[in-house]
């Protein structure tokens, strides 16, 4: 008659650990269980253990609106997403000369990794609230709770990109919080709230400033580069004349204005090396 004996399931990764501890080395069968972590959007994610790759995540938009993004797991940008979703990183700023001022965002291709514990901004193809797009993730490895954050600069101020896994209620001290919402960014008011699983950015004057200080915008537009429905407008290099009459400035596709060297302000001489640039707002391609 063969023994009964007791199984011991024990955490992926560990059952050579526990075959050779004292007394759980003395259990006959040691096995490693594949157990799932709920990830639910929206509620806190304070985990600390890294390494899980089987999980239950799952998003739904009911909109076309591009949103923020800011998950503690990465995802392949596989031809099959993105029939149905666009990803974008961030890229830099672009101010107008009528004081508009955008953050400008590098819409994602097949093949690309979006990045774990980075900000990022996503939209559903289509979409609405009778028939919503979910998004869903398992069997991925699941990072530590970490809220990173990084910053652009534009001329006059500085823009920090923050993570966020925690519910936030905003409060006066956080005057300067903005929150991705409706396709734009707003300037959060007391008692609003960020949601975890998502991004905002912080506004403040940089401290090498060289111009006289201005107001932050009540609002931030969302600039998407890339986009093929663009309409791009050609301007052989020679075209000086057309570029000094132009009422505004050149900037390049993260946004920075073209001021020195091979940059270029709008009323100098200077020729535009070949590539693509932002005159007034369009898109123009150099030849």
């Amino acid at each position: 008659m063969r023994g009964i004996y007791a199984i011991l399931y024990v955490p992926i990764g560990c059952k050579a650990t526990y075959k050779s501890a004292t007394y759980w080395k003395d259990f006959k069968k040691i096995e490693e269980y594949i157990s799932r972590y709920e990830l639910v959007d929206g509620q806190d994610y304070v985990n600390r253990q890294e390494g899980i790759y089987n999980i239950n995540y799952s998003r739904t938009f009911k909109n076309t609106n591009w949103q923020a993004w800011y998950v503690p797991f990465e995802l392949d940008l596989t031809k099959e997403v993105l029939e149905k979703f666009s990803f974008a990183k961030f890229a830099g700023t672009y101010t107008e000369e009528d004081g508009n001022f955008y953050i400008t965002v590098a819409r994602m291709k097949e093949g690309e990794v979006v990045k774990a514990n980075t900000p990022y901004c996503v939209q559903a193809k289509v979409a609405d609230k009778t028939n919503p797009q979910v998004i869903m993730q398992a069997d991925a490895t699941l990072e530590a709770a970490e809220e990173t954050s990084f910053y652009v600069l534009s001329a006059e101020k500085k823009i920090t990109f923050m993570g966020n896994y925690t519910y936030k209620i905003v409060i006066e001290a956080d005057e300067n919080w903005y929150a991705l919402s409706g396709g734009q960014y707003s300037r959060q008011l007391p008692g609003n709230t960020i949601a975890p699983f998502r991004c905002f950015f912080t506004i403040e004057d940089r401290v090498d400033n060289p111009y006289p200080a201005s107001p932050n915008p009540t609002t931030v537009r969302l600039m998407v580069l890339g986009d093929e429905a663009d309409e791009i407008e050609i301007l052989r290099n020679g075209e000086n004349e057309k570029m000094r009459n132009e009422a505004g400035a050149v900037f390049d596709l993260s946004g920075r204005q073209m001021v020195n060297g091979t940059r270029y302000a709008l009323g100098s001489s200077k020729k535009l090396t070949k590539g693509i640039y932002i005159i007034n707002g369009k898109k123009v391609f150099v030849k």
